[in-house]
């Protein structure tokens, strides 16, 4: 049986024991508000407000886009243009929509990693009129669902098939097509970034936790329908561990999810600060995420080499990072390099931070792991390197770690050396290997 499934059973059997009690004694009074009876419900009613996931006819499995129509409106200043996807023909039964697995429109069959002769299945669908593709793997054990970085554009094919190789994993992995197209390039990358699930659908201001819902709509639609019922997991680096525990946090998904491993991140603490229009005088140590500091010299009793980190704004892609907020928000008000503090934060942004968004819930009731990559210098090219998180919002991470509660269920790594996300190829497959007992 389904976890949120057992959840409803047992919640449903503590009420009727509860009233039969009541009803045989007297003065008795039913009080549910805050027990983990009433949250499992809420949390499992929250899922069925989620947006629906439409899955789509590709009619050229070649050209997995092809299931799409695509509208995208004029560019407007800072926040740029919109876009909005609709399936060209919706599927009515998704197992038979099921196509060989490409990495791209005209790319590579991706390949089971404990049968490379036989691709991987993909499906096409749109949700909240945003469209993107699943990659299932053969086999019907324990599920864990992979999410790239940035906007999650790409699969994260290696990591993938080194797992499924290396255990019994069952992996889904989840590419979104590219949406709205960053117009500013900064090193180390020699490419824009493509914005995926964070793109705006129509000219209206929205924000990271009313777009999360899309994420959170298709982890939950691939848990009932490909996760055959066992344990299921997620795994995500970079921006993509804000995709995957947004929906823990924000959507509900906590009864259905039983493991999450995050590489490089979460890193949406607070964007303001990401922005320079909030500043932090007191942070925490990398190389443990829970000794408090307000400079290195605090961080000596953790490790000589651990440093103090707080969160705040992006250095080396500022101009390419701050095209982010302002295309959701549809504004400028995110303008790295002219804030500084005497800069008001811009209410807005705060309804897209883990710390500030309405309806956050803290009290994880599964096991979690951050995986942080530290030190390494960051080279001109991602060839050369993407440095070590350091570069990438690392002093959001430990906010958002120390918030979690129960301190039992997360756990704090650090690898010193290395560059953000090096943990998918390696560390990260290791640790959800035992945690799930793949």
């Amino acid at each position: 049986m389904k976890k949120y499934q057992a959840m409803q059973a047992n919640s449903l059997l503590f009420l009727l024991l509860t009233l039969f009690l009541c009803l045989n004694s007297t003065g008795c009074a039913i009080q549910l508000s805050n027990s983990k009876a009433d949250k499992e419900i809420t949390a499992t009613d929250n899922t069925a407000t989620l947006p629906e996931v439409k899955l789509c006819v590709v009619p050229d499995p070649e050209i997995p886009s092809s299931a799409f129509t695509l509208y995208k409106s004029i560019s407007q200043g800072k926040s740029g243009y919109w876009v909005r996807y609709q399936c060209k023909q919706e599927c009515a039964d998704w197992s038979q929509c099921l196509i060989p697995a490409y990495s791209n429109d005209g790319g590579a069959l991706l390949s089971n990693g404990r049968n490379p002769d036989k691709p991987k299945q993909a499906l096409a669908f749109v949700v909240d009129g945003m469209a993107g593709h699943l990659a299932i793997s053969d086999g019907d054990e324990k599920t864990v669902f992979i999410h790239t970085g940035a906007g999650g554009t790409r699969y994260y094919a290696r990591p993938a098939e080194s797992l499924e190789q290396m255990s019994s994993a069952h992996t889904v992995m989840i590419r979104w097509e590219k949406g709205y197209t960053s117009p500013i390039v900064q090193s180390p990358f020699s490419s824009p970034i493509t914005w995926g699930w964070y793109s705006r659908t129509s000219e209206q201001p929205t924000d990271i936790k009313e777009l999360n819902a899309r994420v959170a709509s298709v982890i939950a639609w691939s848990h009932d329908n490909l996760s055959n019922n066992a344990m299921f997991g997620t795994l995500g680096c970079s921006m993509g561990t804000n995709a995957t525990f947004g929906p823990v946090l924000w959507h509900g998904l906590d009864p259905i999810i039983d493991y999450q491993l995050f590489v490089g991140g979460p890193n949406m603490w607070d964007l303001n600060a990401q922005c320079g229009r909030r500043q932090y005088d007191k942070g925490y140590c990398d190389y443990d995420g829970i000794t408090s500091c307000r400079d290195n010299s605090e961080c000596l009793s953790v490790d000589k080499n651990s440093q103090c980190v707080t969160p705040g704004k992006y250095t080396t892609i500022d101009k390419l990072f701050e095209q982010l907020p302002n295309h959701i928000h549809a504004t400028d008000a995110c303008d790295i390099r002219a804030s500084d503090e005497s800069t008001p934060a811009y209410p807005p942004f705060d309804q897209s931070s883990m710390a500030y968004a309405r309806g956050a819930d803290w009290e994880i009731d599964h096991k979690m792991d951050f995986l942080v990559n530290l030190g390494a210098k960051q080279g001109a090219t991602r060839t050369e390197g993407l440095g070590g998180d350091e570069y990438w919002a690392l002093g959001h991470f430990p906010y958002i770690y120390n918030k979690i509660k129960p301190d039992s269920n997360k756990t704090w790594h650090a690898y010193p050396n290395t560059h953000h996300c090096d943990g998918m190829f390696d560390s990260s497959l290791d640790v959800i290997k035992e945690r799930m007992g793949l």
